[in-house]
């Protein structure tokens, strides 16, 4: 929720001179505007912003920096808009938000060399269309919210999404405008005479803008790693009927490598998916044509559809209490179907059930999906996701230690009406969990603006309700420190996760702040992610 009033007439030399930058229709003042370009779905209360820019060029984001921070004011990087961690909302009432999304080119796409350069509005649904046909894909296939997020705000975040792997992984080149307006370029790019083809030509600079919650710098270009696309691509789903057994089986999958994804989920979003309308046949003769022309095997494909195909679209979740949903690929299909068997294995071992591979087909050739189902609750309550990453040996504990925690502030939720829903997934070498916290309130305007038409009508007229809002917000502070204090690491950290105080008092966080010095001597850019002033 946006508090503070806007301030712009008190500011109006520095947008008269923003908008002879971008033009009037790119410098926003309005004030409803205002409150939506500071939210997120956090439901906290920041101040509005001065302004809300929008650059279509790295040379108006220099022009951007310079002409707000002479004024004295700080500026908010800015991407799809899906933070859950005030990454990109202002710190201050001399804020002037950056959204990046006309900064939305695709500059190079080179299969030959392995690379795609984009800018940093690009969203993921749009990067992938266009690699399309290349031959070549990004291992890490983007977020869930891919529609709208872009390939700028999940370098920020390091969010955690589909595919193998985290983003920074695939991270050649970058280019970054830092708070002073200098254009910093890493990678081999950096190197007179270079294309941005590899990340390594000295000391790796790319690493000090991944995952900072923008607070560097505003990265503006990306050069990403192409690979070749698997010859094969098998799925997979279990149902299993107790978390624990999940669990574990996610864990042993995750030590042997064999999944490029393996997303776990409880009764409340299986229940979700069933729900989900069967898609049109259009959209399923895509889905099906897209597979069988990746697949080094169409008789082996075809098998797979068949196990895929039920009337009634997904329905039968509905009676899963726990499901893990594994997609396993391979240099032909063959191999990717060997490690399916091995993973069939484990899931059994550990009493897991085969269903049809239906969810799994989807994630990966329709993996973006509208965002209401995990934002809004079936009844229209407010939610957000948390997540907190471990080593495989401690997924369990962990999943034990959030469990003991829900069930020590079990009368609060009660007396709230708060409920939690969780995903685990595997990250790389890491388990991540995602608790997503549920509570009854009114639909607020940014949280509106995602809805789905029905949600908007159904749950227009829900009454406002603060002493719920502030106990989940609690509760989600006090979860977040249970988790640290078991050693919990955080993706998307933004002013949420404790950073700072995991850091402070050694000399990693002395680096740190030096950094920060150097790259943004008036800390003008997003403060307050971090734990940076």
């Amino acid at each position: 929720m946006v508090t503070t009033e806007p301030t712009a007439r008190a500011h109006g030399d520095a947008i008269r001179k923003l908008a002879a930058v971008l033009g009037d229709e790119h410098v926003l003042v309005d004030a409803d505007e205002l409150a939506w370009y500071a939210a997120d779905f956090t439901d906290a209360d920041v101040p509005a912003p001065v302004a809300v820019v929008q650059p279509a060029t790295t040379a108006e984001v220099v022009e951007v920096v310079r002409t707000a921070t002479s004024y004295g004011l700080t500026l908010a990087p800015r991407g799809g808009g899906m933070s859950y961690t005030l990454a990109h909302t202002p710190a201050n009432e001399r804020t002037v938000v950056v959204d990046l999304r006309r900064m939305d080119r695709i500059v190079e796409i080179n299969p030959a060399d392995r690379y795609v350069t984009v800018e940093a509005g690009v969203t993921w649904a749009r990067l992938m269309d266009a690699l399309r046909g290349t031959g070549c894909w990004l291992t890490f296939n983007g977020t869930l919210s891919g529609l709208h997020a872009t390939v700028g705000g999940t370098l920020s975040q390091n969010s955690a999404g589909l595919g193998r792997g985290w983003l920074s992984e695939c991270v050649l080149s970058l280019e970054v405008v830092l708070g002073d307006g200098r254009v910093l370029e890493t990678g081999s790019a950096a190197a007179e005479g270079a294309p941005p083809y590899h990340r390594h030509f000295g000391p790796d600079l790319n690493g000090l803008f991944l995952t900072d919650s923008g607070a560097f710098g505003f990265k503006t270009r990306a050069t990403l790693r192409l690979d070749p696309l698997p010859g094969g691509t098998a799925f997979g789903c279990y149902s299993f009927a107790d978390a624990r057994s999940m669990v574990a089986a996610q864990v042993e999958i995750g030590r042997t490598g064999l999944a490029s994804e393996c997303i776990g989920a409880d009764s409340f979003m299986n229940t979700v998916i069933a729900e989900m309308p069967p898609p049109p046949r259009a959209e399923m003769k895509k889905v099906a044509s897209a597979y069988l022309a990746a697949s080094s095997s169409k008789a082996r494909a075809l098998r797979t559809l068949a196990r895929c195909a039920r009337p009634g679209g997904m329905r039968f979740m509905a009676g899963v209490p726990f499901s893990l949903v594994v997609v396993a690929d391979a240099a032909d299909q063959a191999a990717a179907d060997r490690n399916l068997a091995r993973v069939r294995r484990i899931a059994r071992r550990h009493g897991g059930r085969s269903v049809p591979p239906t969810f799994a087909l989807g994630m990966r050739y329709a993996p973006y999906q509208p965002i209401h189902p995990l934002m809004i609750g079936r009844k229209g309550e407010a939610g957000f996701p948390s997540n907190a990453l471990f080593p495989l040996s401690r997924a369990l504990d962990a999943c034990e230690s959030l469990d003991q925690f829900m069930a020590d502030n079990a009368a609060v939720m009660r007396e709230h009406g708060i409920y939690e829903v969780r995903n685990s997934l595997l990250c790389g070498h890491a388990f991540g969990i995602e608790p997503i916290i549920f509570w009854p309130d009114r639909l607020s305007p940014y949280r509106a603006s995602w809805a789905s038409p029905e949600q908007r009508r159904e749950f227009a007229a829900a009454p406002d309700n603060a002493a719920a809002r502030a106990a989940a917000l609690d509760l989600r502070r006090r979860m977040i420190e249970m988790l640290r204090g078991i050693g919990a690491l955080h993706l998307q950290i933004g002013k949420v996760y404790p950073y700072r105080d995991a850091l402070e008092g050694g000399v990693a966080w002395d680096v740190v702040s030096a950094i920060k010095d150097l790259l943004d001597p008036a800390h003008a850019v997003n403060p307050g992610v971090l734990g940076l002033e």
